[in-house]
């Protein structure tokens, strides 16, 4: 198979970020059967049918399937985000032709990083779970700008307006500061509940 064509997979409302993993859940057929461990595949977060017909240049994921569990006719895959790709030509609905994303790089990363890492940590000693500690280890080995964005929209944007926002910027700039937004939103709402319910 061509180094940029792949299986595609469509995914309602949902995102796989780059360098995060998620399961998926599909009805088992005699295509899901070819697919195998260590395949690679595209997948596509749908809204709605606009963004079936309208696909080009729409940003989908090119993913690892890194296990696979059968459960009588369901099929569970556990995938793994490798990179940003761009949608080309989808044919017969099940393979895609995609080309990879340009990426704007900050020109002051360092400043940004701490800035969206000492958020980070504020939230999550705020909504203080039992693997804070894990979060914050996790956090401050990431050292990469573009790695870390996507981990922390993973994990702490719950929002799916915000995560897809979030997940079609390729500005690392934008995105951290979309981002850092996102997260000062959160901040103010966990501290208004607790201020309205100490009350």
């Amino acid at each position: 198979m061509n180094s940029n064509r792949h299986r595609i997979y469509y995914l309602r409302k949902k995102i796989i970020f780059p360098h995060c993993v998620m399961n998926v859940a599909l009805e088992r057929s005699a295509s899901s059967d070819e697919i195998r461990r260590g395949d690679s595949i595209v997948t596509y977060p749908v809204r709605n049918f606009v963004d079936l017909v309208l696909y080009k240049n729409r940003t989908g994921t090119l993913s690892e399937i890194t296990d696979i569990s059968v459960k009588g006719e369901k099929l569970t895959l556990v995938l793994k985000g490798i990179t940003r790709v761009s949608l080309k030509k989808i044919d017969r609905s099940q393979h895609v032709l995609h080309s990879g994303f340009e990426v704007v790089l900050p020109e002051n990363p360092e400043h940004l990083r701490e800035e969206l890492r000492k958020k980070s940590q504020e939230l999550i000693f705020l909504i203080n779970v039992e693997e804070s500690d894990k979060l914050i280890n996790l956090i401050n080995y990431l050292v990469d700008l573009d790695q870390m964005t996507d981990f922390i929209s993973n994990y702490f944007v719950l929002n799916f307006r915000k995560r897809y926002s979030l997940y079609r910027e390729n500005d690392i700039a934008r995105r951290t500061t979309k981002l850092i937004r996102f997260i000062d939103e959160v901040i103010d709402t966990v501290k208004k509940k607790r201020r309205d319910g100490a009350k």
